[in-house]
């Protein structure tokens, strides 16, 4: 039977933590939560820095490849991106509702978002948006979104549990449909060709990139 020991406990938030995330080389964790504030910290939980200027809750947050920029998601409908300073690297990435959550592309070079009306933008750091929003049937909150490792795809979760795969020009490839509730994780594998997901109905799906339910995996009692 395998112990896990308790190592650190990293506290500083005033409420709830919704995202946490390594920086890629391992040195520095980002948090975000419903006190609007991102708050860093050295690999050992001792605090570094905060980023403030979200006026709401602070749904997700995201590290760039190369580890010099976060994204962070929040409930007053903007996507902020900041270095490690605090400082603003582009203007606010506006949505029409809350943003729930944001990933970069492998290159870097993109910021996938989505929010709580089904919009999915896609921006460059530059805080430009690169194509019109995709949007798929029904206006759904995105609760999850991944890039593919290749950069050409895109996958998306949504409340009511459909999961959508999109190229990053924003065609929609495929739905992929099993899920009876929220779909809060969505990831591929390292060769691009598997896509998992998870959510509310407690099931974890593992699917191919045509839509194919390859297996469940079943054993959660809860989301």
């Amino acid at each position: 039977i395998g112990i896990t020991v308790e190592r650190n406990r990293v506290t500083g938030h005033q409420d709830a933590v919704w995202s946490a995330v390594y920086r890629p080389d391992g040195q520095l964790l980002a948090s975000g939560g419903f006190d609007q504030v991102v708050r860093l910290w050295d690999k050992d939980g001792t605090p570094i820095g905060q980023l403030e200027g979200h006026t709401d809750d602070i749904w997700s947050v995201a590290f760039s490849p190369d580890g010099t920029a976060i994204a962070s998601g929040s409930s007053d409908g903007t996507v902020r991106l900041w270095d490690r300073q605090g400082n603003l690297l582009s203007p606010p990435m506006a949505h029409e509702g809350h943003v729930k959550t944001v990933a970069f592309s492998p290159d870097g070079t993109q910021i996938a978002s989505g929010d709580q009306s089904g919009a999915l933008r896609v921006w460059n750091r530059q805080g430009s948006l690169l194509y019109p929003p995709f949007r798929a049937d029904g206006q759904h909150t995105l609760w999850s979104l991944a890039f593919s490792p290749d950069g050409t795809a895109i996958v998306s979760g949504r409340e009511d549990g459909l999961i959508h795969l999109w190229s990053t020009e924003g065609q929609l490839l495929n739905t992929l449909v099993g899920h009876t509730g929220s779909v809060i994780a969505v990831a591929f594998s390292p060769d691009g060709q598997l896509i998992a997901s998870g959510g509310d109905d407690a099931i974890i799906r593992l699917w191919d990139r045509q839509g194919n339910l390859l297996h469940q995996l079943e054993g959660h009692e809860d989301n």
